[in-house]
């Protein structure tokens, strides 16, 4: 199905997933975009591409996103499973980076049958995307794939280095989200 507009920075398209879930998807990202591009006042969030799937396409959807991006070859994308879709089931949304500077924001259908679970899902997607244009996070994103997908890899010390900040990261928009949360 070709992606239908959300606005002119973002496109939104659906793998498997329903109708009633796109429509959902469409009505809340652009609340959700906005609530974090205020909070942090930096830069707007564009050349956003949400991809609402079934969990089984997700690793799928990841690996070839970030394979591209990152210029690993296609034989590798699919032989080593990124850590963010290790267990598909068990996710809500993944940030990934793709090819020409975008981001995609990889949504799980399955996860999202509630407004205020696909509410939190979108708003703690929008806060990861705001840490990947970051200066220098999307070099650190493709240092960790192309690691992962073992095409590069890296010393153990610089590997450690990545996941530190990876999980800095998701600390701080854990935060964020309760932060939103409270205030509402």
């Amino acid at each position: 199905m070709p992606p239908a507009s959300l606005s002119s920075r973002m496109t939104i398209q659906r793998v498997g997933a329903s109708r009633r879930t796109q429509r959902t998807v469409t009505d809340r990202a652009p609340g959700a975009a906005r609530l974090v591009q205020n909070h942090f006042q930096r830069r707007p969030l564009a050349g956003i591409h949400l991809v609402i799937a079934k969990p089984k396409a997700l690793p799928d959807l990841a690996a070839a996103a970030q394979g591209a991006a990152a210029g690993v070859p296609k034989n590798l994308w699919h032989q080593h499973p990124l850590s963010i879709t290790r267990r598909p089931s068990d996710l809500y949304a993944a940030v990934v980076i793709a090819p020409k500077g975008m981001v995609r924001i990889l949504l799980n259908g399955s996860r999202l049958r509630r407004t205020s679970a696909t509410d939190a899902t979108l708003v703690y997607a929008f806060i990861e995307v705001d840490q990947l244009i970051r200066h220098g996070a999307r070099e650190r994103r493709i240092a960790l794939v192309r690691h992962e997908m073992h095409h590069r890899r890296l010393s153990k010390r610089a590997h450690d280095d990545l996941l530190k900040q990876a999980r800095a990261e998701e600390d701080e928009a854990e935060q964020l989200l309760g932060q939103f949360a409270t205030r509402d």
